[in-house]
């Protein structure tokens, strides 16, 4: 199992870079080989995730809201490509399962 956990409970799990960038290179090694099975998505607090949290980056920020905008849709479209396009079976947990998305069953994605 691959578990990786949003942790930023007091920002309602909202995505910086950094966390875009991780959940892309875990996702990817993933599925480069090795012995896990599923990807596990789980959450800290409340929320699952609030969206991207444009403020809570450690990177220098763009300096034109253009620059700002192609990044942040840049990061967010590689990492939900990640995510859809994995060949290990996704779960999401927050208050039991969620979501389930098996690319090796195409035709489950529910409960």
């Amino acid at each position: 199992m691959v578990g990786l956990t949003l942790a930023r409970p007091d920002r309602k799990n909202a995505l910086t870079a950094e966390m875009v960038d991780t959940i892309i290179a875990e996702v990817e090694g993933a599925d480069a080989g090795g012995e896990a099975r599923v990807i596990v998505l789980r959450a800290e607090g409340g929320d699952f995730c609030s969206g991207y949290d444009l403020a809570g980056s450690d990177r220098a920020r763009p300096t034109r809201i253009g620059h700002l905008q192609r990044s942040f849709r840049h990061g967010v479209h590689r990492m939900i490509r990640a995510l859809d396009e994995a060949q290990l079976p996704v779960v999401d947990f927050k208050e039991g399962i969620r979501a389930f998305r098996d690319r090796r069953n195409p035709g489950y994605a529910g409960r």
